[in-house]
């Protein structure tokens, strides 16, 4: 799991939900680390140290089955890429800005015959199912949120939401 803001939390959430053994989870911020860690992530890595080498040691030398990058970060999804096993997939659910370009070695997704998909929205049934899994809490959503502001402090909201190290899901209240 490269990216573990809410979506990526959400999907450490789903993997171990579904029966994922080993779940890696690599963020930039020590905080979503953590709360990877407390929402089922088994490894949690810093994209400074050496990501790679670790999920090979972790994994005999054959890398993971599925990388899910919940990041629109490029270098996030490169590395994903170099992370996947041979005959691996590769799921792009996070948003890149537009004109984002990633430098690949096409040979290489061709070579170890990786499969590469992106997510853009999801279907109604999509959206029912997962209200149903908040509903029956199989999925806990609650330790994402980090700020709760009254509608009248909404100003403020935006200002603690651009500051994506402090903050993870507002609930803007109307009371």
């Amino acid at each position: 799991m490269f990216g573990v803001g809410p979506v990526g939390l959400t999907h450490v959430q789903l993997l171990r939900l579904y029966g994922a053994r080993e779940i890696f989870a690599v963020d930039v911020f020590e905080n979503r680390r953590l709360l990877a860690s407390r929402l089922g992530a088994n490894i949690v890595l810093d994209p400074g140290m050496n990501v790679l080498q670790t999920i090979l040691k972790e994994t005999n030398n054959l890398g993971v089955d599925y990388a899910i990058v919940a990041t629109g970060s490029a270098k996030a999804l490169e590395s994903a890429i170099g992370t996947v096993r041979k005959g691996g997939h590769v799921l792009l659910f996070g948003v890149p800005p537009r004109g984002t370009l990633v430098s690949l070695d096409i040979s290489r997704l061709f070579l170890r015959e990786i499969t590469f998909q992106s997510s853009y929205s999801a279907s109604e049934l999509e959206m029912r199912m997962a209200l149903d899994l908040i509903e029956q809490k199989r999925i806990d959503t609650s330790q994402m949120i980090t700020h709760r502001l009254p509608l009248t402090r909404l100003l403020e909201a935006f200002r603690v939401a651009q500051n994506s190290r402090a903050s993870g899901k507002i609930i803007i209240e109307n009371s």
